[in-house]
């Protein structure tokens, strides 16, 4: 895996992350009823590949997830469209941490292209 760190700057009390572009980690589940072009998220989901960000919320703050793949950037499993992904910053270092494993059975190119391309910003306390 890969590990990304952010140094917050000293007002800062959120990090936002937006998918810039395509978003796409292969994603686990019914592909019927949830297709993998949809945002995925937790540990049910997010098998292999997936970009972890501690405590992301979009919007309800009472609603948080770790793992984030699928074919949209959004902590609302199963969304149509990337939403940003906030979290709180809790202390002046904040990771986020890119994990890939090896396919099994069947490789579906489409299920793991193009990756993804993630921007970030800090946001001061208001």
């Amino acid at each position: 895996h890969y590990r990304i760190c952010i140094l917050a700057s000293n007002d800062a009390c959120r990090i936002d992350y937006r998918s810039e572009g395509e978003f796409m980690l292969e994603k686990w589940g019914n592909y019927k009823t949830n297709p993998y072009t949809r945002a995925g998220v937790t540990s049910q989901y997010c098998v292999r590949d997936y970009l972890q960000i501690p405590g992301g919320y979009s919007g309800d703050q009472n609603l948080s997830h770790d793992r984030f793949c699928g074919g949209e950037l959004s902590s609302s499993h199963g969304a149509r469209t990337s939403q940003p992904v906030v979290t709180t910053v809790k202390s002046r270092l904040s990771t986020l941490e890119f994990h890939s494993g090896t396919p099994e059975g069947e490789y579906k190119f489409e299920h793991h292209n193009p990756g993804f391309r993630v921007r970030y910003q800090q946001m001061a306390c208001v």
